[in-house]
């Protein structure tokens, strides 16, 4: 994390604009936690007009260094006052380019989430990427033993998670489901299965990782509630006590 040497304003103003800032709405859907998420627009409306009020401005700016696509939130006020923040995943796989616009995409809604002090109420499982929130995490599939094989939307959700490079979310998402419905997913594929299946192998052990580190910084006292989703972070805070 950058910043300019004096951030006494900038800390007033954010302080100032985040008691304006409302939860953004949850207009997207999510096909696995039956809960909906709220989009970039969705943040960007809340946040924009409370930062315009107290003279807050946000640059975000894509970055690709070494086959990471990141990026690089600015928050800056009118007195000249800055703060910077850098964050970035390995993006791999066939589609770079059509990747690298949703990772950018992704990691834009939650670095101005998490600058703005926004908790999205969401499990869209970006994340990773990513904060949100749902009030039963991946019960929706593990409620009803009826269940065989997967729907349109689960299948949908679960390719877009594989786009993202989501591996928090598809770790967690493996571990709280029905198994049934999990290895139907998986087997899913029409094309270059073999291929796929290794990559959603790589994503759930990459997941597993960065459940473990967060498990051990919660447990160190470190707020890490606002950088995963709420279904990750109820079973993060589970796996810590």
């Amino acid at each position: 994390m950058k910043s300019s040497a004096e951030l006494n304003e900038l800390a007033t103003a954010l302080s100032k604009a985040q008691g304006i800032i409302q939860n953004p709405n949850k207009d997207a859907a999510n096909p696995f936690f039956k809960s909906k998420y709220a989009d970039l627009a969705d943040v960007l409306n809340v946040v924009r007009p409370a930062f315009s009020e107290v003279g807050l401005s946000v640059v975000q700016m894509p970055t690709n260094v070494d086959g990471n696509i990141g990026v690089i939130t600015r928050l800056m006020h009118s007195s000249g006052q800055w703060l910077e923040a850098a964050v970035d995943i390995p993006i791999q796989g066939k589609n770079i380019a059509q990747d690298a616009g949703s990772t950018i995409t992704y990691l834009r809604r939650y670095a101005l989430a998490a600058v703005a002090g926004v908790f999205q109420e969401d499990n869209d499982g970006n994340l990773g990427k990513g904060k949100g929130t749902n009030t039963a995490p991946v019960q929706s599939i593990k409620s009803n033993p009826q269940i065989a094989g997967h729907t349109d939307q689960q299948k949908s959700y679960f390719d877009k998670l594989i786009e993202d490079n989501d591996a928090l979310t598809m770790f967690v998402m493996q571990r709280q489901s029905e198994s049934s419905v999990f290895e139907s997913l998986y087997n899913s594929f029409e094309s270059e299965k073999g291929k796929f299946k290794r990559i959603v192998d790589d994503m759930t052990l990459k997941g597993r990782d960065q459940f473990d580190e967060y498990v051990t910084l919660l447990q160190q006292g470190h707020d890490v509630e606002s950088e995963v989703s709420k279904a990750a972070f109820k079973y993060i805070e589970a796996a810590a006590s």
